[in-house]
């Protein structure tokens, strides 16, 4: 279940985090379907775009998934 978080937080970043957590539940059905069938581990990214997406999954490898979430990426920018 999502909790709100303890501190205010804009509309639309709370949307864009509930999003993110939908898409890593996705990915980790994904990746448990892969390792199912093809006994094989992969890692996996997820972020607003493509290239953020491919750098995490790099970063915690084998067998993982990282997110980076909007608001880290805006904080670095």
């Amino acid at each position: 279940t999502l909790t709100k978080p303890p501190f205010k937080v804009p509309k639309i970043a709370y949307h864009c985090d509930e999003r993110m957590r939908v898409a890593a539940s996705i990915v980790h059905e994904i990746r448990s379907a892969i390792l199912k069938e093809v006994q094989i581990t992969c890692s996996a990214g997820i972020a607003k775009n493509k290239l953020l997406a491919r750098i995490a999954s790099n970063l915690n490898k084998p067998d993982q998934q990282t997110i980076i979430l909007r608001r880290s990426v805006e904080s670095r920018c």
